[in-house]
């Protein structure tokens, strides 16, 4: 089934955009007769960081899509409205979407312990790295509770920290201070959080919702499996 009318691609995707960047895309609108569609009118969702003008080509029709990050840090989800002189579709839309970020960044943003153990020390792994690949030197980690502790690699693939929960936090949240020799970018936040419910705790619970509990195991003998509820009816017997 052939499109009538669309932007191709309707999704824009633009992952991470320096913080104050000002970029500009192009995106094709595809339609069953071209000859026969006119653009009519362009509303962007925000017109302070979307700006969108049409534009007439060998390829045909098309858009213009400037996009402004801004300022302020975080994901951004805006899109484009384009009118048509078509009974259906009247309107056809651009997604546009995105993380506005400085230039050093971590990967995961935020990172989480499923909870304290002395024995085995919850342990995970934050990326660094820059979005205009600028040189650049991890420090250190610190933590202000003490709660956690970080160790710096590097190595070919580029820049690591090694996050190790060794000791049991006050509060089940928390924020980790990267430091770098970057001028402009001499702490990178990452916040934490403890105590996540782990999967053992949830299946559990699901069986006493289902009204059996878990058998509990005796010393040489062997629990008896507990009996699913079946969630259909047997068939009958045949006459």
């Amino acid at each position: 089934m052939q499109v009538v009318a669309a932007f191709e691609p309707s999704y824009l995707r633009l992952g991470r955009i320096p913080v104050g960047a000002i970029r500009t895309e192009t995106v094709k609108v595809t339609a069953k007769d071209p000859a026969g569609l006119k653009i009519t009118g362009l509303k962007p969702s925000n017109p302070d960081r979307i700006e969108a003008r049409v534009v007439q080509g060998k390829q045909g029709t098309s858009i213009e899509v400037k996009i402004k990050a801004g300022e302020k840090e975080g994901r951004m989800s805006e899109s484009v409205v384009a009118t048509t002189n078509l009974k259906s579709p009247k309107e056809i839309r651009l997604h546009i979407s995105g993380t506005v970020s400085k230039d050093l960044w971590a990967d995961p943003p935020r990172v989480f312990f499923a909870g304290f153990d002395k024995r085995s020390l919850p342990t995970t792994v934050v990326k660094v790295a820059s979005l205009s690949g600028a040189k650049f030197q991890l420090k250190g980690v610190t933590d202000k509770t003490g709660a956690v502790s970080g160790q710096v690699e590097h190595s070919d693939k580029g820049w690591k920290v090694v996050l190790s929960l060794k000791n049991k936090p006050e509060s089940n949240a928390g924020m980790l201070q990267i430091r770098t020799d970057s001028k402009k970018q001499p702490i990178i936040e990452v916040p934490y959080t403890v105590g996540m419910r782990s999967r053992t705790r949830r299946g559990a619970r699901n069986a006493a919702i289902r009204g059996k509990a878990l058998p509990k195991a005796i010393p040489g003998i062997s629990p008896k499996p507990v009996r699913r509820l079946m969630r259909r009816p047997p068939p009958g017997k045949t006459k």
